[in-house]
């Protein structure tokens, strides 16, 4: 690399990020469009390329959390590199109603239930800051309007966030029905498994 002149160096650096972004997204069972990869690291590395694929915003995320862990390898996952991670990869990052709290674990029903939210097409932003929120030990009853005021969203789109959860098996309808009705959170039934196997 030392005998290469700077632009192919940039060009390999390139390539081989891009790789290692498709690459590893693919273990996770997502699929990234490489160009549109390419584009957004090539982009951060101050390197022209013209007619490149405009990155989304997923695809955003991915760089920059895979462009910090190589060049700061060396550098130690302090909380607040976490939490950069973690504002780079999901919508809500630090724009939530609360930043995430590092070192706690998510309840045993989070894996599974996260695993059949993810077998079918993504959950929009405000679906997934209220299931972690219900997943943390959300004071209350979940209603329409409880979730609006969650999600800062419309009582039309909460309702229609809502009816898209029941109808996936993450929520259920309380007894209540009319305007005081009510959702709670399923436990998947790996683990209540899981849980009865602890107890």
């Amino acid at each position: 690399m030392r005998h290469l002149g700077f632009d192919l160096q940039a060009e390999a650096a390139v390539e081989v990020l891009t790789s290692d972004v498709v690459r590893s997204s693919a273990i996770e069972g997502e699929r990234l469009d490489a160009e549109a990869v390419r584009s957004s690291i090539a982009r951060r590395l101050g390197i022209p390329r013209a007619g490149s694929r405009r990155a989304s915003r997923d695809v955003e995320g991915i760089v920059e959390v895979m462009l910090d862990a190589t060049r700061n390898a060396a550098q130690p996952m302090t909380a607040e590199r976490l939490c950069g991670w973690h504002a780079a990869l999901f919508p809500v990052g630090y724009s939530g109603t609360r930043p995430i709290a590092v070192g706690t674990w998510r309840p045993p029903e989070a894996v599974p239930l996260w695993r059949m939210l993810n077998t079918g097409p993504p959950v929009n932003d405000q679906q997934r800051l209220v299931v972690n929120r219900l997943l943390d030990g959300f004071a209350g009853r979940l209603t329409t309007s409880e979730y609006a005021k969650l999600a800062k969203c419309s009582a039309d789109t909460a309702l229609r966030d809502i009816q898209d959860l029941v109808d996936r098996g993450a929520l259920v309808r309380g007894a209540a029905g009319g305007r005081g009705t009510s959702y709670e959170l399923v436990v998947p039934r790996q683990a209540k498994k899981s849980q009865k196997g602890q107890a």
